[in-house]
């Protein structure tokens, strides 16, 4: 029951565009479909290759955003190079590790490799730090003021500090949090369960002790709906429900296990009920209120009953039972006592009940009267 069909997409343009498509509501914001600036690569290559989680990615590029704008070829004052304004021999160094590394010195994704080398060799109190700060808003404003704080150093430092951390908690944090957990998110045609990868989920998803459908577009599912050829019922949240369910005015019955709605005879709370094609309850078998009987009788009565062909309650069958031969002299007599009643010889001479009459006693009064005859009782024919 259990089914997912889960498309794990790497972090790179399908997950844009995986994103765009759905829409995702103004509440959280989302990134264009279209080639990733710098900022975008530099959240990705932080979070996806060198292993820090959303909020020290967060926390690194408020200091980067402040330091070049994520321009690698960027100079600043006394000699500062690159996306951190590296010096003197920290900038030698970066780009000798660079081209050591076949990247380029003005390479993004070759200056983010150094100054998580360079946090792992020279500064591993920082970088231990970063790989270890708290997943949310606050660990943003953390991992940023430490960067700045230890690793960047600028002139007022705390200030500058506090500054760093409010932009990755602030702005950052918003933009990047749906890739900080694996979490809902309400867009426009609906809600869709988004993973930190930058993926979304289709189809069954088990979460937290209840169970979810989620269709092909990756919309959660709510109310009635059908899929892999059930129906199923989900509350207001998603969950999907088990057991009786009263819709509009009828009741349905969901199994208890799988959370399929029954259709057809179905045993429920010791009973055999029976659901109609759409799933409503339509009958409660008679023989239900039996005393102590056990499943076997109850399955051979369904089976009886489901095999019985459709008849009107009491309607003559369509070829009446002949009368023998030897009652044909009672048989007539009766038809012409009954010629002009409302009642028919063949209704009269039906056997039925009792009642136990002598031929002499049959008259054209009491053959009319609506009294059912036991013919085989009619001592007739027998002698002259």
């Amino acid at each position: 029951m259990k089914k997912c069909a889960v498309a794990r997409i790497r972090k790179s343009m399908a997950a844009w565009i995986a994103i765009a498509a759905i829409v995702v509501a103004t509440a959280v914001p989302t990134l264009p479909a279209k080639a990733m600036s710098n900022e975008e690569a530099t959240f990705f290559y932080l979070t996806d290759t060198l292993g820090f989680n959303a909020a020290a990615a967060c926390g690194i590029m408020a200091n980067i955003r402040h330091e070049s704008n994520f321009t690698p070829g960027s100079y600043g004052g006394g000699g500062s190079y690159g996306i951190c304004q590296w010096t003197g021999g920290r900038r030698s160094w970066c780009e000798s590790y660079c081209w050591d590394n076949g990247f380029g010195d003005d390479s993004l994704y070759g200056q983010l490799s150094f100054m998580t080398h360079e946090l792992r060799t020279v500064y591993p109190g920082i970088y231990n730090y970063l790989m270890n700060v708290e997943n949310s808003s606050s660990g943003a404003y953390n991992a940023a003021y430490k960067f700045c704080y230890d690793y960047e150093r600028p002139a007022n430092r705390g200030s500058r500090s506090n500054l760093r951390g409010n932009l990755a908690a602030g702005t950052y944090w918003r933009k990047y949090e749906i890739y900080a957990y694996d979490m809902w998110l309400n867009t426009e045609k609906g809600m869709v369960y988004h993973y930190k990868d930058g993926s979304i989920h289709y189809g069954w998803l088990e979460l937290d002790d209840e169970l979810y459908y989620l269709d092909q577009d990756g919309i959660l599912k709510t109310g009635l709906f059908s899929t892999e050829g059930s129906s199923y019922f989900a509350d207001e949240d998603g969950a999907i429900q088990y057991g009786w369910h009263e819709i509009g005015d009828n009741k349905y019955y969901f199994d208890e296990d799988t959370g399929a709605m029954k259709i057809g005879w179905t045993e429920v709370d010791g009973k055999m009920m029976f659901f109609d094609s759409n799933g409503k309850l339509t009958s409660v078998n008679s023989f239900n209120e039996k005393n102590d009987i056990s499943d076997a009788e109850i399955q051979d009565a369904v089976t009886e009953k489901e095999s019985e062909p459709f008849t009107t309650p009491n309607a003559p069958a369509a070829d009446p039972m002949p009368l023998p031969d030897k009652l044909s002299d009672v048989a007539q007599n009766i038809q012409e006592a009954g010629s002009g009643s409302q009642n028919s010889a063949a209704a009269v001479a039906t056997p039925g009940s009792e009642t136990e009459m002598k031929s002499q006693d049959i008259t054209s009064d009491t053959a009319v009267d609506g009294m059912t005859i036991d013919t085989t009782r009619l001592e007739v024919g027998q002698g002259n």
